[in-house]
């Protein structure tokens, strides 16, 4: 009879030893998806950052060689292109 409850009771570690690593799997992946995630709003952050200020050292040069015009042009472009609540 004790053996049968050790055999019992090995089976039930095997389980739920099987049950623990496929929740650390689970965990895993779900930690991975949040690190891609993060690393891609990483990215598109950085992207907007040089947008940003690629679009500005612009605006400057236009007003501080006086073409005005063109910085009117520019700055109605920008308005039109810029996107309207893009998701990151």
């Amino acid at each position: 009879m004790l053996m049968l409850y050790e055999s019992f009771f090995q089976v039930r570690m095997v389980i739920t030893d099987k049950n623990e690593i496929e929740k650390e799997k689970k965990l895993l992946k779900m930690r991975e998806n949040q690190f891609n995630y993060q690393q891609h709003f990483l990215k598109t952050s950085e992207r907007a950052r040089h947008d940003f200020r690629q679009n500005v050292r612009t605006i400057v040069e236009l007003y501080d060689s006086g073409k005005l015009e063109n910085l009117g042009d520019y700055l109605h472009e920008f308005e039109i292109n810029v996107p309207q609540n893009e998701n990151i």
